[in-house]
């Protein structure tokens, strides 16, 4: 009997064990379940806050040089010697290219001989003249021949400096087009000088921003992948006359080039600074969505994404200008937004 009533004992022992980890099990899911309800999604937010904003009018050009020139010989001749390679630097004045000028110097040299001596006869026969011993004929004679050797000189002289090749300005050998030795005929081109340490971008802007395009405006510059920041530069130049076939007027724009990485015929993107707002609230650009009825962002207030319309004023660099619909103070929901709905529940993590 005994024995039956330790048996009974211990069932019930079991039973009851059984039951109490299956309430603790059930417990636990419907606390997990009334989380899974509650739908609570991590989200990183970020202060409003307003400052002043620069609006653009963005415009796209190219990269040209500041100066390019193909330089030639005024006389032909054979090239006799090249002084600097292509892709050398040149400094305003060197000489780049020299023809075989050995007739050429010694007229001139035969030239300056003869006019030294004919300086010097007109200064005896002046001093003679003034001295009642010579005739006026003789010192106008004197002074004639004089004048004729000084002018045949100069012309001697004029075409030996004529078979030199001399850098008009400052800048790098681009482009060879006659090796030494060969006849260069007078005009054709021998090489290209390009100015490239500084640059010009040229961009056409349409007519209706004609009014808001002034010389001097600043401006920033972003050509291609060259070079993460942006460039400072200024309107040197803009057009009086609209291009019949895109109604667009030219505007020139020079920047330094840095590393000489900017490359004439590179696609530039010219930002010119227009209006600048003080207090206005600018926000990144990818935490924007575009609805049927404009653009929102959300915002956090008291646990939950509460849907904002926003009016934009302007766009730059991923930033975006935001004329009304949001309030400095503010919680901009920046991290997890992208599945949100309006007044779902939310948890801010950093």
């Amino acid at each position: 009997m005994k024995k039956n009533i330790k048996q009974l004992a211990l069932l019930f022992a079991i039973s009851f064990s059984i039951i109490f980890v299956s309430s603790c099990g059930d417990a636990e899911a419907e606390q997990e379940a009334k989380v899974e309800e509650k739908n609570l999604v991590n989200v990183e937010v970020e202060k409003i806050q307003g400052e002043n904003y620069t609006s653009y009018i963005k415009i796209i050009g190219a990269v040209q040089p500041l100066n390019k020139a193909n330089l030639s010989f005024l006389e032909g001749g054979k090239i006799r010697k090249y002084l600097k390679s292509k892709g050398s630097y040149v400094a305003k004045g060197e000489t780049i290219v020299e023809l075989d000028n050995a007739v050429a110097k010694a007229s001139m040299d035969a030239a300056k001989a003869k006019y030294d001596f004919a300086e010097i006869n007109f200064a005896k026969q002046e001093k003679i003249y003034n001295d009642n011993i010579s005739s006026e004929f003789q010192y106008l004679k004197s002074k004639s021949e004089r004048d004729q050797a000084k002018a045949n000189y100069e012309l001697m002289n004029a075409r030996y400096n004529n078979t030199f090749i001399v850098a008009n300005f400052s800048g790098t050998i681009d482009a060879k087009y006659i090796e030494e030795g060969e006849f260069a005929p007078p005009g054709t081109p021998v090489i290209s000088l390009v100015q490239n340490s500084v640059v010009k971008v040229v961009a056409g802007v349409p007519e209706k921003f004609a009014a808001k395009i002034k010389r001097n405006q600043n401006v920033k510059v972003k050509v291609g992948d060259v070079d993460s920041d942006l460039i400072d530069g200024k309107i040197s130049f803009v057009g009086s006359t609209l291009d019949g076939n895109n109604r667009t007027f030219p505007v020139e724009i020079i920047i330094k080039n840095k590393n000489k990485l900017l490359k004439p015929g590179m696609i530039a993107e010219v930002s010119v600074e227009q209006n600048t707002y003080p207090n206005m609230i600018s926000i990144p650009d990818d935490v924007v969505t575009r609805t049927d009825n404009g653009y929102m962002v959300f915002v956090f207030e008291n646990g939950i994404a509460k849907s904002n319309p926003i009016k934009i004023l302007d766009r730059f660099e991923n930033k975006v200008a935001v004329e009304n619909g949001l309030e400095n103070g503010q919680q901009l929901i920046v991290v997890g937004f992208q599945n949100l709905v309006d007044g779902q529940e939310v948890t801010i993590v950093e």
